[in-house]
């Protein structure tokens, strides 16, 4: 029987070995929530924004699936997968779409400016001036079918760095379809006018560095939605900044 000293002697205690209730279990396991929000840009240009927004979107990504690792245990291979898999569901992830949305807007604006400054060329015109560019178009016809074939591109290249304004506009509605009907190439035929229309050349340009900011864009942000849907992958972005066509 065990015993306990007291001060004034000995105390006998009987030896009582009650039951003694098992602890409750832990709560099961629930999954924690996956709730990442876009990245909230202020300034920047439209690829800036978009460019910064999808960096976020994958590092935002990498800190899920480390914080899923950490956790593995408790998950199936097919519960792992489906937390992974949460992830494309937040704004984080969407904002990805948003941003290669917003770079293809750009691009498109740029080609719709080039448009608009090559129909500023030939803008319509009263009756004098549509008899100016009647009868500018039948003389050049006349210098063209006199030269050969390859004599084509120097004559037409003339007739470009000859031409006023005006004349400019009527070249670039006649000479592709004449050109290919005399079976030699129309593709130059813009390059060319951009070396002497400078508000032509800077629309051209601008298109140029928005078509390579948006292959840029398109193609980071195929590889980091393939990241989301492998689970984990390192993900090596293209800076499109320097095609920028917002930047000078």
């Amino acid at each position: 029987m065990p015993t306990t000293e007291i001060p004034n002697g000995i105390s006998y205690t009987s030896d009582r070995r009650g039951y003694q209730p098992p602890p409750p279990p832990p709560p099961p396991f629930r999954a924690p929530d996956v709730a990442v929000y876009a990245l909230k840009t202020e300034g920047g240009t439209t690829v800036q924004q978009a460019h910064a927004a999808i960096q976020h979107a994958n590092s935002e990504f990498q800190k899920h699936v480390a914080a899923t690792d950490a956790i593995r245990e408790h998950f199936t291979p097919e519960g792992y997968q489906a937390q992974i898999g949460r992830f494309q569901n937040t704004s984080a992830a969407r904002a990805v779409d948003t941003a290669l949305e917003s770079v293809t807007a750009r691009r498109d604006a740029a080609a719709a400016q080039v448009d608009k400054v090559k129909k500023s060329l030939s803008p319509d015109s009263d009756v004098a001036a549509e008899l100016r560019a009647t009868r500018y178009r039948d003389r050049m016809l006349r210098t063209l079918d006199s030269k050969d074939p390859g004599q084509l591109f120097d004559a037409a290249n003339d007739l470009i760095a000859g031409a006023s304004r005006e004349e400019v506009g009527t070249l670039l509605q006649e000479l592709p379809a004449y050109l290919q009907s005399r079976g030699s190439d129309a593709a130059w035929l813009d390059a060319a006018v951009a070396q002497h229309v400078p508000e032509y050349a800077q629309a051209r340009a601008q298109l140029k560095q928005a078509e390579a900011a948006f292959q840029i864009t398109r193609s980071n942000a195929k590889s980091v939605r393939e990241a989301f849907a492998a689970g984990h992958r390192t993900v090596i972005f293209a800076d499109p900044s320097r095609y920028d066509p917002d930047l000078p």
